[in-house]
């Protein structure tokens, strides 16, 4: 992995982390759909992705 990955997958995850602890859960569900780009373009993959790791966060289930 790339440095700058590590450093915005991380970033990423501790704003999701950060509204989650503060019980923002929809702020941090929209978390979720802001991360759907690769080197500056949108990725339709990566938003289908996303709108289904928001949709599985809301509902409070785990994919285990």
């Amino acid at each position: 992995m790339y440095p700058h990955f590590k450093l915005a997958q991380s970033s990423w995850i501790a704003a999701v982390g950060r509204k989650h602890i503060a019980g923002d859960i929809v702020g941090a569900t929209r978390e979720f759909a802001r991360r759907n780009r690769a080197a500056g373009r949108v990725l339709m993959g990566l938003t289908k992705r996303r709108q289904a790791e928001a949709q599985l966060y809301a509902s409070g289930s785990s994919a285990s």
